[in-house]
């Protein structure tokens, strides 16, 4: 795929449609475009994490163990998996697995971090975006207690 057929992929995804044009042109010529074959595990439970994978085609099984029993989730095209990882070291909450060959585009913390620095606009934009989500969860678990 080039630059610009991953550019406009980029836009389907709610965090990177916020970004300012450049900053998701740097994003897409930095990170590493990788293929992955049915049934090739991209990581594990536990891993520590160093990068967010964005899929442009394709599907992948997240599988989580969670004390012997299995929940499992199909996340397909513009799905961004291990969000978090971009922004700091995590342990890998799921597995994931290609269900059928993927494409999909690697994005290191460093590059997030790089485009972050280099485009603060799309920086606070963001951080605006999380703080959001964050509020959202927090009012829903609230309700959940309350109920």
């Amino acid at each position: 795929m080039s630059l610009e057929s991953n550019m406009r992929a980029l836009v389907n995804n709610s965090l990177f449609s916020v970004m300012e044009v450049e900053a998701r042109r740097l994003m897409a010529f930095s990170s590493e475009q990788m293929t992955f074959r049915q049934g090739d595990v991209i990581f594990k439970q536990g891993d520590k994490s160093d990068a967010g994978y964005f899929i442009l085609n394709g599907s992948v099984e997240l599988r989580r163990d969670h004390n012997g029993q299995f929940v499992s989730q199909i996340v397909g095209r513009h799905f961004l998996i291990g969000e978090m990882a971009m922004i700091s070291e995590t342990i890998r909450p799921t597995s994931a697995f290609a269900r059928e060959k993927i494409d999909c585009i690697k994005i290191s913390r460093t590059v997030f971090h790089k485009v972050l620095r280099e485009f603060p606009d799309t920086a606070i934009t963001i951080k605006r975006l999380i703080e959001k989500r964050v509020t959202i969860v927090i009012d829903q678990l609230s309700n959940s207690f309350s109920s």
